[in-house]
């Protein structure tokens, strides 16, 4: 299995891809608003790999 594949890689961008991860959620959130809100708010159990989950807790947290 191809590490890009495990979700604990996701953000790390093991295929050196030109937009990082993190900057195409950004985008992703901001372009499409209302598709992401529903994404980030799926049940936990599926799917098990969410990235719009992932980057919606990431940036709700207060900042420190």
């Amino acid at each position: 299995m191809s590490r890009a594949r495990q979700p604990e890689h996701f953000y790390q961008n093991v295929d050196n891809l030109n937009i990082p991860p993190r900057q195409l959620m950004k985008i992703f959130s901001k372009t499409q608003q209302t598709f992401y809100r529903d994404l980030a708010n799926l049940p936990e159990v599926r799917p098990t790999f969410n990235p719009a989950r992932l980057h919606f807790r990431e940036n709700q947290r207060p900042d420190v």
